[in-house]
């Protein structure tokens, strides 16, 4: 079993080759991974993964910003808390008077949500773009 204090240690990356070309095609935490004896010789090793499943599991300290501030400038100090790259694809709206409490993917989920924009982690990389525009890392949105 997975304990929540071993989740930051059970990262897994997927590749896909394509020739000499590696592609990231995901990263993310193990949430269970267990073997599969049920078409024995044929054994295999199953395991369920999540993007950010660690940064949904451990809470940090608040983040307050009195009078206001960019959204994109917030949602950058939080990718970097949760080990992410960030990407802003064009999102400028500013809030005043942010407070954001719980873990840092509740914190960025409640800042998109108040700000009116579409957010997604993929491939370690946290993204944000306006709504009904598109962002430039995700392949699907």
């Amino acid at each position: 079993p997975l304990r929540i204090t071993e989740a930051t240690r059970n990262k897994i990356v997927v590749y896909a080759i394509d020739g000499k070309q590696e592609s990231v095609v995901f990263a993310g935490n193990m949430v269970k991974a267990w073997p599969d004896y049920s078409r024995m010789p044929d054994v295999c090793f199953r395991i369920q993964a999540q993007a950010a499943y660690s940064s949904a599991l451990q809470t940090v300290a608040p983040r307050s910003f009195k009078g206001g501030g960019k959204v994109a400038d917030i949602m950058r100090q939080i990718a970097t808390s949760m080990g992410l790259v960030f990407e802003n694809s064009g999102v400028n709206v500013m809030l005043s008077d942010v407070y954001l409490a719980n873990t840092d993917l509740e914190q960025a989920r409640d800042l998109a949500k108040a700000a009116g924009i579409e957010l997604n982690i993929e491939n370690n990389v946290l993204s944000i773009w306006p709504k009904g525009s598109v962002s430039t890392n995700c392949a699907i949105s």
